[in-house]
């Protein structure tokens, strides 16, 4: 009888096992469902503010130069001409779309001619033609990693030494200066705005490409010096740098995370960083697309010096928020705005039309896209139709308005 009792015991406690078993394995398919169905409505809706961009990249592009301009307004003020960073970022576009390997060959030497005319042979630096803000080293360091990273993309070279590489003896580079000695290099990191967390990091940040081009030797002497500083600045309570608003401080957070990135160092108090991250993205407004691309962006940096994964909760969330944020920045133009509001007469002329669709913000807009799927383990969708290149060729003195409506065939 009891052996009976335990064997019917056993079996008792076997089959509400089991049963419990199956209802959860129920539950997590129902879960899995849910979030697949989720996943699927929220990346429907971030294809949709890609509809028609592309036929407005095309009307930014200049083919007697072989570049791009900033915005259509750009491209319409005869004081104005197409730069680099532009150009480097439809380039970037194209690539991050699939395009680049049917570029038509023409198209390609067009681009590659307008990165190496514009290097300066004794400095090795890129500098734009007629635009006010090269004279900086945030703008050169920009210039330069825009242009030796497009150049590589289509398969072209500078055609001078760059900077760091050539000895220049009795003539140093002015444009590194403030790398002269530790000394030097320690006093203009102190000379950053620190109030301003993504001004000062994102200064610090434009050094990547220069810094890499020393030799080893002092490379390392000045690493250890910037590591050494921001080591000091980092709060240890929030895991960010300097002063300003929430979006300010995990935009700097960003910046600097690329250069320990950069330097295959491990970002310091991840998981502080990644809390902050999350409670700036549900507690403020996104008033600049770069706040909707660089929270984004630091969590992905962020996500191997967790030690944890992000939980499929926290994906679901970032995902929804960031993608209502983006949309608050499209237009009917077919591109991205930088902004919500215009900014002030008094900024500079590349700022100008910062509030209207532009390739600064449409670059930001693509990366979101790219990461949104990298962050959901999907893959992006790339665009395969070489009549991006058609619409280029066809409407690039032309108006925007003028091709908007003779466009009809959809290539994304």
């Amino acid at each position: 009888m009891l052996i009976r009792l335990i064997y019917c015991g056993i079996f008792i406690f076997t089959f509400f096992d089991i049963f419990y078993i199956i209802a959860a394995e129920v539950q997590n398919v129902n879960t899995a469902l849910t979030q697949n169905n989720t996943e699927k409505i929220q990346f429907e809706q971030l294809e949709q503010l890609f509809n028609n961009f592309y036929p407005w990249l095309a009307g930014l592009y200049d083919p007697e130069e072989g570049g791009f301009y900033f915005s259509l307004k750009h491209k319409n003020d005869k004081q104005l001409q197409p730069d680099i960073e532009s150009t480097a970022q439809a380039i970037s576009i194209l690539y991050r779309s699939g395009l680049l390997p049917e570029m038509p060959a023409t198209f390609r030497q067009k681009l590659i001619n307008f990165f190496q005319k514009r290097q300066d042979p004794n400095t090795g630096f890129f500098i734009d033609q007629n635009i006010e803000r090269h004279n900086n080293e945030r703008w050169r360091g920009r210039a330069l990693s825009y242009s030796i990273s497009s150049l590589s993309k289509l398969k072209a070279k500078p055609l001078y030494p760059l900077p760091g590489e050539k000895n220049t003896g009795a003539n140093p580079n002015p444009y590194l200066s403030h790398f002269e000695s530790p000394e030097i290099f320690q006093n203009w990191l102190n000379n950053r705005p620190w109030n301003n967390a993504w001004g000062a990091l994102d200064q610090v940040s434009s050094q990547i490409p220069n810094l890499k081009l020393f030799p080893k030797a002092k490379r390392d002497q000045l690493l250890t010096i910037l590591f050494k500083d921001l080591a000091k600045r980092q709060d240890s309570n929030s895991g960010l740098w300097g002063g300003g608003s929430p979006y300010r401080k995990i935009s700097g957070a960003f910046k600097i995370a690329m250069v320990y990135k950069s330097f295959k160092k491990p970002i310091p108090r991840a998981n502080k960083i990644y809390k902050s991250t999350l409670e700036c993205l549900r507690n403020n407004k996104a008033e600049d697309i770069c706040f909707v691309r660089n929270p984004l962006n630091l969590i992905t940096m962020l996500r191997n010096d967790l030690g944890r994964p992000i939980s499929n909760a926290d994906k679901t969330q970032i995902s929804n928020i960031t993608i209502k944020n983006l949309a608050m920045f499209a237009t009917d133009q077919g591109g991205f705005r930088g902004k919500l509001s215009a900014p002030l007469a008094s900024a500079p002329a590349i700022y100008r039309n910062y509030h209207e669709a532009n390739l600064n913000a449409c670059s930001s807009a693509f990366t979101v896209r790219q990461l949104l799927y990298a962050l959901s383990g999907m893959k992006v969708p790339l665009v395969s139709n070489t009549d991006v290149f058609l619409i280029i060729k066809k409407y690039g003195n032309s108006r925007y308005e003028s091709y908007r409506t003779d466009y009809r065939s959809r290539i994304y």
